[in-house]
């Protein structure tokens, strides 16, 4: 999101991939090179502080509940087909890392 000021803010959600695209359009608009010139008339025009958050009030449809509904039950069938499971290890914690001040899982740290 880019304001009217120039401000800019991004936001990423937590996925498997969750800094590889943010990453990728900063280092995309940061190689970009751009043309100071076409931008002098405006610093005078902008505001110094742009308008902040502004909440937005959606009208969800019957055709909109509907699409919701059916992407939560084809989300719910690739949960329920993944084997995905979590383990929780805590025989190495963080008060060992910190006594040991290395990794218990590198043999050579």
């Amino acid at each position: 999101m880019i304001e009217t000021n120039g401000r800019t803010s991004l936001l990423g959600e937590h996925s498997p991939v969750d800094a590889i695209v943010p990453s990728n359009i900063v280092n995309h608009a940061v190689a970009e090179p751009f043309d100071n010139a076409q931008f002098k008339d405006l610093t005078k025009s902008l505001p110094h502080e742009g308008n902040g958050w502004k909440r937005l009030d959606w009208i969800i449809d019957d055709s909109m509940k509907k699409e919701i509904a059916e992407c939560q039950k084809r989300n719910q069938a690739i949960i329920v087909d993944s084997d995905n499971s979590n383990l929780l290890w805590g025989e190495f914690a963080t008060e060992w890392i910190k006594k040991n001040g290395m990794s218990p899982l590198c043999g050579v740290c």
